[in-house]
């Protein structure tokens, strides 16, 4: 049986603490009637590989190969500013900017130690950010303009900074994470 993996950074709890206020503002009144499935708040992370479909028989090889990684960085993130991937009416995800330091290194080498392992993956260059919605169908222009509001509104407001002290190896069934073993750095 194949499991849908990934590899990713949880937000700590007082960051979504932080959040949760102005999501749920977002969610519940600037942004409501809008076509955006909105992701839970206890969901919200930093992918930093994804791995697709794996077999239920490799995922333990999977495991090993991680345990074997050594990443000695320190690595140091803030959740910062709003912004949208897509152009014009046809958007495609509402997410929330990461700045960071080590991040990228920590996903590259994390990367190299599973291709070592002979594990495919989307090598595609990181993007860091967190996910907060996804867009349904295109937008209106009155919903064009509230997505460039928030994102304006938004542009350089933090919600904190912090120390990433591990990542995870999560399946997905689009519905619910499940973590399958937590590696920790530095």
């Amino acid at each position: 049986m194949m499991k849908r993996c990934f590899i990713s950074i949880d937000l700590p709890i007082d960051i979504r603490n932080c959040l949760a206020s102005d999501f749920c503002y977002w969610r519940d009144g600037k942004l409501m009637g809008l076509p955006i499935g909105w992701v839970e708040l206890e969901k919200l992370h930093m992918t930093l590989v994804f791995l697709g479909d794996v077999g239920e028989d490799r995922i333990e090889k999977l495991v090993s190969c991680l345990e074997k990684l050594r990443f000695k960085k320190k690595i140091e993130c803030e959740l910062k500013g709003v912004g949208y991937f897509g152009e014009g009416s046809d958007l495609k995800v509402l997410y929330m900017g990461v700045v960071e330091k080590g991040l990228s290194e920590l996903s590259k080498a994390v990367g190299s130690r599973i291709s070592g392992c002979s594990f495919e993956f989307d090598d595609k260059p990181l993007s860091v950010h967190v996910t907060i919605g996804r867009f349904k169908r295109s937008l209106n222009k009155p919903g064009q303009m509230k997505i460039n509001d928030l994102v304006r509104e938004n542009n350089n407001r933090s919600w904190g900074k912090w120390q990433v002290s591990s990542f995870g190896l999560y399946e997905s069934d689009k519905k619910e994470y499940k973590i399958i073993r937590e590696f920790f750095v530095k």
